[in-house]
């Protein structure tokens, strides 16, 4: 049997002195049969991997990474944006820390508008470049104590950016005088990081005015008219959502504040590979969500098509055992974006993230040998229409 590792999250943050691993953010699950009904085989060829140690391109911390309309890829990394081309060459690099009009605080989500100006999440503002560097506005100012989780804009270039807190209240609203919120959600009253497999919403620019979120505990995603700030469709799969047992909850929990006791599997991504133990105190607080994450993430993918990144939490035919975790890489649900049709899943077993894409080239992270963090560009191989015969359509 083949093995996956399927995210929930993707930030890495400090949490009582680990990684957010130890509250829930990664979990790894073994793969289903490759046979299974809903599988699309489909191939990749290397184009380019960058960031290893000697390289000329090295990253400190990749926080996102989209496409620009002439092809080449901007990356957000720590804290300065980074244009690369299609070879991985480094074009131009900007931004330091600091509160200036060109450096940023705490960026955390970076966005293409259609006509190509750069929008970076920066708490609490949303700054518009153009390719060149040059900073072209600052829109507002997002609520107090909220990050920027994601960002994508409207026809006209306008930011819509999701806000969430340390509660884990999450608000997507455009960057405008009156704007209102198109979508929200109040937390759990607990703090984010005490909640175990909680909802992490997200969401995805559709491009031509629309956008979806992803409420991240459903696999019901609504898609609303930038202009109009209607809903004006729905991505959805009817599909079991799976519970956490209580005994994987207790494992958990017993292994985070004794991480010495888990064993050599994948259990190191959920509670933090030489992660400390957490308090007793803290323990005691952390509350267990009823069920796994359902989608976690997605882009637009090639040829008019959404790729949404599954949690744990989907129970189709491509499920398999929760324990013990073990394995590497990331699967997508692929959507026609005419009807919003299911076509299909794609495995990608070898621990690539993709974020974006352009073409039959997908753009995204991919972790190194020594932890490092790559920018890795590939090529689909063979169809990957909806409406085919071959590839995504089957």
């Amino acid at each position: 049997m083949a093995t996956v590792a399927i995210p929930i999250g993707m930030r890495e943050r400090v949490v009582f002195g680990a990684t957010a691993a130890a509250v829930g953010l990664y979990i790894a699950i073994a793969a289903a049969d490759l046979s299974a009904q809903n599988r699309i085989g489909i191939g990749f060829s290397e184009v380019v991997s960058v960031g290893r140690p000697g390289d000329l391109l090295e990253f400190s911390l990749i926080r996102g990474v989209a496409y620009l309309p002439d092809g080449d890829l901007t990356v957000l990394d720590d804290h300065s944006v980074v244009i690369v081309d299609g070879e991985g060459r480094e074009l131009r690099r900007w931004g330091r820390l600091g509160g200036g009009p060109e450096e940023f605080t705490r960026p955390s989500a970076i966005g293409v508008s259609p006509r190509g100006d750069i929008l970076v999440g920066d708490m609490p503002r949303v700054m518009a470049f153009d390719p060149s560097g040059e900073l072209l506005t600052t829109h507002g100012r997002t609520a107090q104590g909220s990050v920027v989780a994601a960002i994508g804009s409207d026809r006209s270039g306008v930011p819509v950016v999701m806000n969430t807190n340390f509660m884990g209240s999450v608000h997507v609203s455009k960057m405008v005088e009156d704007g209102s919120a198109l979508w929200g959600r109040e937390g759990a009253g607990v703090m984010a990081n005490l909640h175990l497999f909680g909802p992490r919403p997200s969401m995805v620019d559709l491009g031509d005015g629309l956008l979806a979120i992803i409420p991240s505990d459903t696999y019901e995603l609504p898609v609303f008219d930038l202009e109009t700030g209607e809903e004006v469709g729905v991505v959805r799969r009817d599909v079991a959502i799976r519970p956490v047992p209580s005994d994987f909850r207790e494992k958990v929990l017993e292994y985070m504040a004794d991480p010495s006791a888990a064993p050599e599997t994948g259990w190191t991504s959920i509670i933090g590979s030489g992660s400390r133990a957490v308090p007793e105190n803290l323990i005691a607080r952390i509350v267990v969500a009823e069920t796994f994450p359902v989608v976690t993430g997605g882009f637009v993918g090639p040829h008019n098509t959404l790729w949404l990144r599954r949690g744990v939490g989907v129970g189709d035919d491509l499920a398999a055992p929760i324990d013990p975790p073990d394995g590497h890489g990331v699967s997508f649900d692929v959507f026609d974006l005419d009807g919003y049709g299911y076509c299909g899943t794609v495995m990608i077993e070898d621990g690539f993230i993709p974020l974006s894409s352009r073409g039959s080239l997908l753009a995204g992270i991919h972790r190194g040998e020594y932890g490092e963090q790559l920018l890795r560009i590939v090529r689909i191989e063979g169809g990957t229409g909806c409406d085919s015969e071959e590839g995504l359509g089957r």
